[in-house]
């Protein structure tokens, strides 16, 4: 079965800063399986992107992955997930709340 993937976007959301208004980056990698039984997955970067940070101010953020998720539909044995964090301040990305978009529909 063949799909096409249009656009696919991962929504995340950024936590406000303590500090500053400053930069960081976000980064995306996937997760396949490994080569070898008793292994951990295979991880590969995918994607970098720039973000700017503010003081006292948080919102959601977006990041286009319509490649990857072209891939996994592709070939979905390969799909063990992915890993999105930032670097340059830590525990910046939350992925453990809900969208507003999704609160709305509940």
């Amino acid at each position: 079965m063949e799909f096409d993937v249009a656009s696919a976007d991962l929504w995340f959301y950024v936590r406000s800063t303590n500090s500053s208004s400053g930069r960081a980056l976000v980064e995306i990698e996937k997760y396949e399986p490994p080569l070898f039984p008793n292994e951990a997955p295979q991880r590969f970067w995918m994607k970098t992107r720039p973000l700017t940070t503010h003081r006292d101010w948080s919102s959601w953020r977006k990041i286009s992955i319509t490649d990857l998720v072209r891939i996994w539909m592709k070939y979905p044995f390969k799909n063990h997930g992915i890993n999105i964090f930032s670097v340059g301040i830590p525990g910046l990305i939350a992925t453990d709340v809900t969208h507003p978009e999704q609160v709305a529909i509940q």
